[in-house]
């Protein structure tokens, strides 16, 4: 079968009745802004709600948040905004405690909006380490930026690399 506009609406349509009650959580990345679009097409006004959590974690997250806010106010959606800080650190990753507190937020919430349930669903529930653990035992020294460079120009590919931190973006825009 080939995908069309008709297509896919119809086979979205058969995953979420129109009666539902969704509580997405919005971060006002891509992903969650694909999926709000979509969702709003094909559910009342009154069944679709997005949080978004300021985790304070970043440069941007003041940024994410506007987005979010303006976003939902111009396509009709509600949205709860909940800040957040973390004032204690402790071994538990920011990841992870950013992910704590998303879902203690998001109970909250569906509790509070009389919603059903509370969905989880994530590309990396079922990993064993959280993305910063990992990006961890896989990163290399920041000197090894300009040997890898200089490596791939003698070769012939072009070389990439991406930084998990905004702060380490600056220390390799030149060699990209």
């Amino acid at each position: 079968m080939q995908l069309n506009r008709k297509n896919f609406f119809n086979q979205l349509t058969s995953l979420v009745d129109s009666d539902s009650k969704i509580l997405l959580g919005f971060s006002g990345g891509s992903d969650s802004t694909a999926l709000l679009i979509l969702l709003s097409k094909v559910l009342a006004k009154e069944n679709l709600h997005a949080i978004h959590i300021n985790h304070n974690l970043n440069d941007y997250s003041l940024k994410f948040e506007r987005f979010s806010r303006k976003f939902c106010s111009d396509n009709n959606v509600s949205l709860t905004v909940i800040e957040e800080s973390r004032n204690n650190i402790t071994s538990e990753s920011d990841e992870m405690w950013g992910r704590r507190i998303r879902y203690k937020n998001f109970q909250s919430l569906v509790n509070d909006l009389g919603f059903n349930q509370l969905g989880k669903l994530s590309h990396q529930e079922k990993w064993n380490k959280s993305v910063f653990e990992t990006y961890d035992q896989a990163s290399l020294a920041l000197e090894w930026t300009e040997i890898l460079k200089e490596e791939c120009d003698k070769v012939g590919i072009h070389f990439l690399t991406s930084p998990y931190s905004y702060s380490l973006l600056k220390s390799c825009v030149d060699y990209i």
